[in-house]
This record gives structure tokens, sequence and C-alpha cells, in this order.
């Protein structure tokens, strides 16, 4: 396969978005699952930038979850990651 110039720096903003997870104010569990959830999108051959993109949302979810109810249940957080990566209709 041919590579490419990244001009978005993929790789740069997947470190950072990781990093700003984990310093988040997300449960310890839900930034467990966040990640775990990335690195199985990787494993099944997603892309950097779609990975990127759900890692943020997941976060974004989360933090807004948490402020609505503090405790997120692992199988309704994991839902949430399930159904982020089905593919649209």
């Amino acid at each position: 396969m041919e590579k490419t110039i990244d001009i978005h720096n993929y790789d740069k903003q997947l470190v950072s978005t990781l990093e700003r997870m984990k310093s988040s104010k997300i449960s310890d569990e839900n930034k467990a699952i966040i990640e775990k959830f990335g690195n199985n999108c990787f494993a099944t051959g997603i892309g950097k930038p779609r990975v990127v993109k759900y890692v943020q949302t997941l976060k974004t979810l989360a933090l807004m979850l948490s402020f609505i109810k503090p405790i997120v249940t692992r199988g309704g957080f994991l839902s949430i990651c399930i159904v982020i990566s089905l593919p649209s209709t």
C-alpha cells in the first residue's frame, strides 16, 4: 500500500485525544471502556481518523452522562459504544 502524507497528523491527534480523555473527570471504568473500544476499533481495521472521532465523542457523552447520572452502568455505556460503531443504513 502506498504511504500518504498525513497533513492532519492523526498520530498526534490520537495521542492527545487519549491523554485528554484520561485526564478528564469521567470514571476510571468508563475511561477503560473507551480505551478498550478504541483498541478494538483498530483491531477490526477502523482507521485513525474515525477512532479519534469515536474517542472524542465517547468522552463527551461520558461527561454529559456523569452530570445527569453520577454512575453510568457498564452495560449502558458499552451499549453506547456498540451503537456508535454500527454502520449507518
